[in-house]
C-alpha cells in the first residue's frame, strides 16, 4: 500500500501516534479477527520488553483465512527498541516502514 499501507485506521490493542513515547513491558497481546495489529507506532518512540505476542491457535475458527490474522507490530516512520519478545503464530512479526528498528534477543516461531 501506500505511505501508511493497508493497516492505516486499523484495529490495534495499542496505538502510539504524534511523537508519543510509549513503554510496553511484560505484556501479553492475542490477535484474532478484530485485532488485525498488536502494536501499531506513527512518528513515536516506541519499547517493548518481555511481551508475549501470539495469534490463533491451530483448528480455531474466528478467522477461516489465516491469511486475514494480523502482524504482531506495525512501524511508520518510528524509532522502536524490541528486545526479549515472543511472537508466536503471527502472520507478521514486525513490519518497519520508514523506521528505525532495533531487535534483540526475541523469538519469532511459527510465523509466516
Amino acid at each position: 500500500g501506500e505511505e501508511g499501507g493497508d493497516n492505516a485506521g486499523s484495529k490495534s490493542s495499542i496505538s502510539a501516534q504524534s511523537s508519543s513515547k510509549v513503554t510496553i513491558e511484560n505484556c501479553e497481546f492475542s490477535l484474532d479477527r478484530m485485532t488485525v495489529t498488536a502494536v501499531r507506532s506513527e512518528s513515536s518512540d516506541l519499547t517493548m520488553s518481555g511481551s508475549y505476542l501470539h495469534g490463533l491457535e491451530v483448528g480455531e475458527d474466528s478467522v477461516e483465512d489465516e491469511s486475514e490474522a494480523g502482524g504482531a507490530l506495525h512501524l511508520l516512520n518510528s524509532v522502536a527498541k524490541i528486545e526479549n519478545n515472543y511472537f508466536y503464530r503471527v502472520e507478521l512479526g514486525a513490519h518497519a516502514f520508514k523506521s528505525d528498528l532495533t531487535c534483540s534477543g526475541n523469538l519469532f516461531y511459527s510465523c509466516s
